[in-house]
């Protein structure tokens, strides 16, 4: 019977002991995590500081620790200390070794090193390949791209490589090269990116209308491609085109508008002067929230201050500059936006007799003044 109770009770404090074996690497796991979290984050926002002094004081880090570490170098600059981290791992895995090809391309477009990096290991994915011929087009030796992307595996070539080559030679202008990408590789291997990168391109090559035709062909369409062809027209000076369009996208309702829409579009009414709609678009602007983004904010009040409406830009400047005082004391960009605004509203005003009469503006404003609900309930 004792040796019965002995062996019951061994039993019972190997299953405590377990348990708390488990709990603690379940607290040191999550701590690890937040960690992890924590120097990403600091990564994102340029606090290298913050994110060494959590790495260094770290008792124990994982392979993703050390990942996030070499990612915050890579993303603010410091590709010695990178390469660094990356000689000092003590395991990489193949995020690993694509943080460091990404690091040579992103600061200085080394394509020797990363190309070094690239063949010393062959755990490759989509991701390595994309990355090597993105900066291989970068460092416009376009034969080496083309390539690796042939040499790319089939399940990696389509559409992850080949968006890779069409977006690098979008962003050195090669728009010819970008659409013989495109038009090689078969419709039902592109994706919602690959069509939105070209449309976007031929926009900004200012070829609306093929542009066009793409978009219509679209067989899915997110915000990037309607924003970006709504952009073209208006930076074409297709005014009613994009404004339509607009209208077409809040109609169909598959797909929200964002900050850059709207950014696009309140730019879009100042540099055509379309006074009426670009007062409803900014009512939609503050019944949607969007209006405390610095980037958009600024182009309302630009808009304001190219009408001539210097009123109606000072409240909204003075809105954004009170939420920024709040939460970024020592931020100046309210008060350069300030200096802008009677710039061109001076321009405006003194220079262009032709615009609408200053004074049947500011009985547009008088409106506004009261309560503004005529803009916040714009039906649009």
């Amino acid at each position: 019977m004792k040796q019965h109770a002995r062996y019951f009770h061994q039993i019972i404090t190997n299953a405590k002991s377990n348990l708390t074996h488990i709990t603690n690497t379940a607290k040191g796991t999550k701590f690890i995590t937040n960690c992890n979290v924590k120097i990403s984050e600091n990564g994102r926002n340029g606090n290298v500081k913050a994110a060494e002094t959590i790495f260094n004081t770290m008792s124990q880090k994982n392979i993703v620790t050390w990942t996030a570490m070499l990612t915050v170098y890579a993303q603010n600059g410091q590709i010695a200390n990178a390469r660094k981290l990356f000689d000092e791992m003590p395991e990489r895995t193949t995020a690993s070794y694509n943080a460091m090809i990404s690091a040579y391309i992103r600061n200085g477009c080394n394509v020797t090193k990363a190309y070094e990096v690239f063949n010393s290991f062959h755990d490759r994915n989509a991701v390595s390949y994309a990355a090597m011929i993105m900066g291989f087009v970068k460092a416009r030796k376009f034969h080496l791209a083309e390539k690796l992307y042939l040499e790319a595996p089939i399940e990696f070539r389509d559409p992850v490589c080949s968006n890779a080559l069409i977006n690098g030679y979008l962003k050195i202008g090669e728009t010819n090269e970008a659409l013989r990408v495109f038009e090689n590789v078969g419709e039902s291997e592109r994706d919602v990116v690959s069509w939105s990168a070209v449309v976007g391109g031929l926009c900004r090559d200012g070829n609306v209308g093929y542009a066009r035709i793409l978009f219509d062909r679209m067989p899915e369409r997110n915000v990037v491609s309607w924003s970006a062809m709504i952009d073209g027209y208006m930076e074409k000076g297709l005014f009613e085109n994009g404004f339509c369009l607009f209208l077409d996208m809040r109609r169909e309702g598959v797909v929200e508008v964002n900050s850059t829409t709207m950014t696009i579009m309140v730019k879009g009414c100042g540099n055509c002067g379309g006074v009426k709609e670009g007062m409803q678009i900014h009512g939609l602007v503050s019944r949607l929230g969007f209006e405390f983004g610095s980037v958009l904010t600024n182009t309302i009040i630009t808009m304001y201050s190219l009408f001539g409406c210097t009123d109606m830009a000072k409240k909204v400047f003075c809105a954004m500059a009170q939420r920024i005082t709040e939460l970024e004391p020592a931020n100046a960009t309210p008060y350069v936006v300030l200096s802008n605004m009677y710039s061109a509203a001076g321009q405006k005003i003194e220079g262009d007799q032709s615009h609408r009469n200053i004074e049947e503006i500011k009985a547009i404003i008088l409106t506004i003044d009261k309560g503004m609900q005529w803009l916040y309930y714009c039906d649009l």
